[in-house]
């Protein structure tokens, strides 16, 4: 691989991006440091056995989620992270009187980048 492509291959690596390859590196890990009764694969299996339900619900929510085939009003992980930014941003204003770093100025808390 040239020096370009690589320039342009580390530009394109965003904070999300980290983020999902810290996580599939943190799950690699697990599943191999740990006895094979306690990987996370067979975790979510047994789930799947003992709370159907549930555990299914649950991972519909996160593939919708992360397809985004749910509005954002729909979407309860969205909520969450909405009502928790807000709540920290306004936690941080209190604090010193200003709006946090989540919620920059000239930003509404309906933009997304004030809400994602």
């Amino acid at each position: 691989m040239n020096t370009e492509a690589l320039e342009r291959a580390r530009l394109q690596l965003t904070r999300g991006s980290t983020a999902w390859v810290g996580m599939a590196v943190g799950i690699l890990l697990w599943d191999t440091l740990v006895e094979e009764d306690q990987q996370m694969t067979r975790a979510f299996r047994r789930g799947v056995r003992s709370r159907k339900i549930l555990v299914s619900a649950a991972w519909i929510i996160v593939t919708s989620h992360l397809y985004g085939v749910l509005p954002d009003k729909a979407d309860p992980i969205h909520q969450v992270g909405v009502a928790l930014r807000t709540a920290i941003a306004s936690r941080e204003r209190g604090q010193n009187g200003q709006e946090g770093p989540l919620c920059k100025a000239g930003s509404s808390s309906e933009s997304r980048s004030c809400r994602d």
